[in-house]
């Protein structure tokens, strides 16, 4: 269906567009309209779409948000979540009222662009500058009239062929997590990855030096929503480790576990192998399959 919407936009000739300018930061959302002709707005937008959902778009299987990164995937999100419903209002808004007096677009740091058809409107939000200044280079432009390149000085509208997010039906489809900042995402992901470190220490799943591992391990780029997907169940299983049955665990989930003075065991994250060994783990993205072998995937699996 997602798919479909958007092909039904590149072949309708009752598709208006409109582009606009965004400023995304964690406290506010604004927008400021971008003038330009309605008919090389709409011929970029429609030549975007189209070469988005033959060459990359019908590769991705549709996931629900948070899913994993997404390479092979699209993850979708609906609008009425708690999650983001607060932002999105304030993107309805902001469209809808934008900002005009005296704006230097300059600072915002990415653009929408909202196709109408009928009262159904589209939202394409792409994270980059829509403007690209060339005031410390050089940019040659060709002049039409004397057939020569000549210097640009001034900035330029700087629109590619790419989208982060996609708003459709009140579904939010997201294309990279790129597009996570206009929803707030990062706090979720603070409030759970802050969940599973205090189920972890108060269960001695791991010990304080272990914890400091893992804090260092989020830090690296792309790994700050490591845990976000936990099983909460299997987090609550390791906290029943113990010297007496550890030999059983270590079998079963292929993971090591030392012994701790006060009778309980924690898992061995030593090294980084080991950490991202037992991550996978207890967000589902690692298993035994039928004939006993270790299966890892970049997404949980689900039970059937």
């Amino acid at each position: 269906m997602f798919l479909e919407r958007i092909k039904d936009i590149t072949t309708n000739d009752g598709a208006t567009f409109t582009l606009y300018a965004l400023k995304v930061t964690k406290s506010k959302l604004l927008a400021t309209r971008i003038t330009m002709e309605p008919e090389d707005l709409s011929l970029f937008s429609k030549e975007c779409l189209k070469y988005l959902v033959e060459k990359q778009y019908h590769q991705k299987d549709i996931k629900e948000y948070p899913h994993g990164i997404p390479k092979d995937h699209i993850e979708t999100l609906t609008a009425t979540s708690t999650l983001v419903s607060a932002r999105y209002q304030e993107l309805l808004t902001a469209v809808s009222s934008p900002e005009t007096n005296n704006i230097d677009i300059s600072n915002y740091n990415a653009y929408v662009i909202v196709s109408t058809i009928g009262t159904k409107r589209t939202f394409f939000i792409t994270m980059k500058k829509p403007l690209k200044n060339y005031k410390h280079s050089t940019f040659l432009g060709m002049e039409t009239s004397s057939n020569k390149f000549q210097k640009i000085n001034n900035k330029l509208l700087n629109l590619v062929f790419h989208f982060d997010c996609i708003i459709s039906e009140n579904t939010c489809h997201f294309i990279t997590l790129a597009a996570e900042p206009v929803f707030n995402l990062h706090q979720f992901h603070e409030r759970q990855t802050a969940a599973c470190k205090e189920l972890l220490l108060t269960g001695d799943v791991v010990d304080t030096p272990g914890m400091m591992i893992i804090e260092n391990y989020l830090k690296k780029p792309g790994k700050y929503r490591s845990l976000c997907n936990f099983d909460q169940q299997k987090v609550e299983l390791f906290s029943q480790v113990n010297p007496t049955n550890k030999a059983a665990f270590e079998a079963k989930y292929r993971l090591s576990f030392v012994d701790n003075s006060n009778g309980t065991c924690s898992v061995d994250i030593s090294t980084e192998e080991k950490l991202r060994a037992f991550i996978a783990t207890i967000t589902s993205k690692r298993a035994i399959d039928f004939d006993n072998n270790l299966v890892e995937t970049p997404v949980p699996f689900k039970a059937v």
